[in-house]
């Protein structure tokens, strides 16, 4: 990919090609805020239990992919 260019990229889509080598950090030391992933659901008390057990399922299978481990700027 030399010579391509740059690309400003969130790190659950380029973190494999980050540890492989195939791309690079570059500009360390410039840093944009980290996106907020949403669930919105209807308003009111209860969730049906298919709506608590997708947001169970999503909590916890994020948590455990290895671009969220990763303290930022560890590549």
């Amino acid at each position: 990919m030399a010579g391509l260019g740059l690309a400003l990229q969130p790190d659950f889509l380029c973190w494999k090609d980050l540890e492989s080598g195939a791309l690079q950090t570059v500009m360390e030391d410039w840093s944009v805020e980290p996106l907020a992933l949403h669930l919105v659901t209807p308003p009111g008390r209860g969730k049906p239990a298919r709506v608590r057990a997708l947001i169970d399922y999503l909590a916890d299978k994020l948590a455990r992919e290895p671009w969220a481990q990763r303290p930022r700027g560890t590549l």
